[in-house]
């Protein structure tokens, strides 16, 4: 699933963790209050870490994205406050899907290889 609004900029649904909250909490809320949908965590598939820099070259904000496969349980998938639209995506679209950034495209590789292998 990949989502995004204005000039469609796919990405991966997250957001911010908690104070107290851990990764897999953080995880099925955010997917929650994104997508409407309630998921469990089935596997851990990466964890990145990004730097914004300031054009001094100072780094001005530090990023972890840790990323999940997860399974649907249930809900109704619709876009909601992060987000104007929300597609499921064949692995193949996926793929080819020249805006994703490259991690994206990385975790979502690793993605369909844990599912091949089931």
């Amino acid at each position: 699933m990949i989502y995004g609004c204005g000039t469609f900029i796919p990405s991966l649904p997250g957001g911010k963790i908690h104070l107290g909250e851990s990764t897999k909490d953080a995880l099925i809320r955010e997917i929650r209050e994104e997508t409407s949908l309630i998921i469990a965590p089935v596997q851990l598939l990466d964890v990145v870490t990004t730097f914004e820099h300031a054009s001094t070259g100072k780094v001005e904000r530090q990023y972890v994205i840790i990323s999940y496969l997860s399974q649907v349980l249930g809900g109704s998938a619709k876009a909601n406050d992060d987000a104007c639209e929300l597609q499921w995506l064949t692995q193949a679209q996926a793929l080819n899907c020249q805006e994703t950034c490259h991690s994206v495209i990385q975790v979502t590789k690793k993605a369909f290889a844990f599912i091949a292998k089931k």
